[in-house]
């Protein structure tokens, strides 16, 4: 093996692959590899997130462009502390992993809110009568649609004064809501508003009592527009 470290830099390149090591072992060598493979990360990392935000802000509009944004911002955070050393690399990591915490918070509430009704009511007005999520059954609208529809409907429940009806998105956010006393409700114009074709939509309804007080719920229900 030759003796390579008191030479030039070009010589030492020389001299290491004359002697079949393959690679330079040179801090500079590894340091821009190191770069292109954070880099190439970075660049993968960043299009799924674009493409997940881009996702999110059409199927969720208006509200998913929140949601978007912080993707977007944790992705370029990324970006910048991968390519950075020292502080500046803290300071675009950290950034980046509170703002993908952020957005980690808002679908899980979204869900939260949006799937888990709480543990059944109990009405005094009604006896022992004990009241689950999930009972009210909800007739229509259900499944694809060809036009907006006109109202929703649902089966009326026994000692109900009126209900809230609620439009939601897909996470689970409320869009819109009205009440009607009846079991029924005309859609209003803000609700169709938010019925653009190719959306899925989610409703429930929630029956009150004479006193305000909640007696039954139902599960979420989806429906689109074609």
């Amino acid at each position: 093996m030759q003796a390579c470290g008191s030479q030039s830099r070009s010589a030492q390149l020389k001299c290491l692959q004359q002697d079949g090591e393959g690679s330079t072992g040179l801090p500079g060598e590894e340091l821009t590899t190191s770069s292109r493979a954070a880099a190439i990360i970075a660049l993968v990392l960043a299009a799924l997130t674009v493409a997940t935000a881009v996702y999110s802000a059409i199927a969720n509009f208006p509200r998913g462009l929140i949601l978007a944004m912080l993707l977007i911002g944790a992705a370029l955070g990324a970006w910048y502390g991968l390519l950075r050393r020292g502080l500046a690399r803290v300071v675009g990591l950290g950034l980046a992993a509170l703002l993908a915490l952020a957005a980690v918070l808002i679908v899980g509430i979204s869900l939260y809110h949006g799937n888990s009704d709480g543990p059944g009511k109990l009405n005094p007005g009604l006896g022992n009568g004990q009241f689950r999520s999930g009972s009210i059954h909800l007739v229509s609208p259900i499944a694809d649609q060809k036009s907006a529809p006109a109202e929703f409907h649902w089966d009326a429940v026994q000692g109900a004064s009126s209900y809230t009806v609620e439009l939601k998105d897909v996470a689970g956010i409320t869009l819109e809501s009205a009440k009607s006393s009846e079991n029924v409700l005309p859609v209003t114009p803000e609700m169709k508003a938010c019925m653009v074709s190719g959306k899925p939509l989610k409703w429930k309804v929630t029956a009150m009592d004479a006193n305000g007080k909640e007696i039954a719920n139902s599960s979420l229900e989806q429906f689109k527009v074609k």
